[in-house]
């Protein structure tokens, strides 16, 4: 029997040096790929892996409890440092949390790298406890994975950084791991994500649509900061009505507003009324919200597409896409584009600056309405703070009715699939530890949706959720569907942030003053919903 029992305290020390060398293994390929965030969501399957991220004094920590939002906040904060950030959770169902992040971040070329502990491979297919086919779990969503057990060589090199990553790491269970023999682990010095430049003769398609089309329209969707003044200067030089999403961040640039028109319901109707029938669009940008894309849906026989974008996605079955870098295509080819010919726009812009009075007039009619809020929201952020507009209903009506007077310098959200999932948790990934003021601004859903999110959050920064709670996803309502699919609630949102002992504020009209500056406030927005009825009434039947 003794020997039986210093044979397994042999075993397990075995086992844990075999553990801790994989561990150090994988940390160590990763930091020299330059990450230096973890987001951990502690198991025991993944013990291993957490003690020795702690033990390196230079990788940033972020500890959760819920895997999803370790996702989401990873996915934001890697868009803010433009590195790669790894996710590392445990085996079995808390694999599968990862996946809407996953599909976000393939949608949006995220370099996330996904760390899931696993149990050994002999346990898979078996119906042992906490054990699932991890292999290969996120599929299409993943452009590189790796099943890694000791022993295994580490490719992660081989990784382009411009979709996710999966590294699948199968672990023997062990409790007690001692990093001190091992050596301190160094880390690389990030490089940010770089895209692949367009090939020359890309641009043919761009160069074609000129010469057919008589009355074009530009659609600008989320740009990178280093693309924002490019696009501008070629902006000018085409001289094209466009749409500037809140996201191109050249929204309100007074250097366009003689271009620029707000991307109204029944936009097409309405160039046709202004002798502008649009017969072209050229897309720069993400993937655009604006309901004229959807529209687009059932015109590309009648309408040509054509994308310029560093995302690989035309966004139509039928769209022509020019992929890559949009410095290096409008700086090194741009000047081979003729300046595109088009027809006379000026009653178009009348008429769209028209409506935009008609809407500040309906804002004094119906002061507590939705979009009224939400313009009265837009003139008290300071210019300098960034914005984070969460899907569906907010980044919609921001785009339609925030103040034409506010350049914020960033605006920002999610816009991968569209979906509410993960927004409250990536905000502060955006947001966490940066200087200045930061404003997010989500449907009570969206964040009904993402309740543990705020655990990460800390004082040593400043930021402002505006919970817009219309009771349900209002942006059904219009459409006369059931009830059911509205999801009507009563909840109020005071006892979230007394759970985390934030500010709160309820607000059914914007005051003067907001909140204090330091750490998460959470605000509670409560429009009058038959002056929001009401409103949308009379825009929609505008002409």
């Amino acid at each position: 029997m003794e020997r039986d029992q210093i044979k397994n305290v042999d075993d397990k020390k075995t086992i844990s040096d075999s553990n801790q060398t994989l561990a150090y293994e994988v940390v160590k390929a990763l930091a020299k790929l330059g990450v230096r965030d973890w987001c951990l969501s502690p198991g025991i399957r993944n013990t291993a892996l957490i003690d020795c991220v702690m033990t390196s004094s230079e990788i940033e920590k972020h500890l959760f409890f819920d895997d999803r939002a370790a996702s989401f906040f990873a996915l934001g904060r890697a868009r803010l440092k433009k590195r790669p950030v790894a996710v590392c959770v445990t085996s079995g169902t808390a694999v599968g949390e990862l996946l809407p992040a996953a599909m976000e971040a393939y949608y949006t070329e995220t370099p996330l790298i996904f760390v899931t502990a696993d149990r050994p491979k002999r346990y898979r297919f078996t119906g042992a406890p906490q054990t699932a086919n991890q292999e290969n779990l996120f599929g299409v969503y993943t452009s590189h994975f790796e099943d890694i057990e000791s022993g295994t060589p580490i490719r992660i090199f081989n990784w382009s950084m411009q979709k996710p990553a999966h590294l699948n790491i199968c672990l023997e269970e062990s409790y007690h791991h001692d990093y001190s023999r091992f050596p301190e682990i160094d880390l690389f010095l990030s490089r940010e994500v770089a895209y692949q430049p367009i090939q020359a003769k890309e641009p043919g398609v761009l160069i074609e649509l000129f010469e057919k089309a008589n009355n074009p329209l530009v659609v600008v969707g989320t740009l990178l900061e280093e693309e924002v003044s490019i696009v501008r200067e070629t902006l000018i030089k085409w001289d094209l009505p466009v749409i500037l999403e809140s996201n191109s961040c050249l929204r309100n640039d007074p250097s366009l507003d003689h271009l620029s028109i707000k991307p109204y319901n029944n936009l097409l109707k309405m160039c046709r009324d202004a002798g502008y029938p649009i017969d072209a669009i050229i897309r720069i940008g993400g993937i655009p919200t604006v309901r004229l894309w959807r529209d687009l849906e059932d015109l590309q026989d009648s309408i040509e597409v054509v994308s310029i974008s560093r995302l690989p996605f035309s966004g139509l079955p039928n769209g022509k896409l020019i992929h890559g870098d949009l410095n290096f295509f409008f700086r090194s080819i741009g000047n081979q584009i003729p300046n595109p010919g088009h027809g006379n726009f000026e009653k178009l812009l009348s008429n769209a600056r028209n409506k935009e009075q008609f809407v500040l007039r309906s804002f004094e009619k119906y002061p507590n309405s939705e979009p009224a809020l939400v313009y009265k929201l837009s003139l008290i952020i300071a210019k300098e703070a960034s914005v984070y507009l969460g899907n569906s209903m907010p980044i919609r009506e921001w785009d339609l009715f925030a103040s034409n007077n506010a350049p914020y310098k960033k605006i920002r959200s999610s816009k991968g699939l569209n979906g509410i999932d993960g927004q409250v948790s990536t905000f502060l990934g955006l947001t966490l530890d940066e200087p200045g003021e930061h404003w997010g601004v989500v449907g009570d859903l969206t964040a009904l949706y993402d309740l543990s999110a705020p655990w990460i959050a800390n004082k040593k920064s400043s930021y402002k959720l505006v919970i817009i709670n219309n009771n349900g996803g209002q942006i059904f309502a219009r459409k006369k569907l059931n009830q059911y699919i509205i999801n009507p609630h009563p909840f109020s949102f005071k006892a979230w942030a007394d759970l985390y002992y934030f500010p709160y504020e309820k607000w059914e009209d914007i005051p003067r003053e907001s909140l204090p500056t330091e750490g998460l406030s959470i605000i509670e927005m409560v429009p009058k919903l038959s002056q929001t009825n009401a409103f949308w009434e009379e825009f929609e039947s505008y002409d």
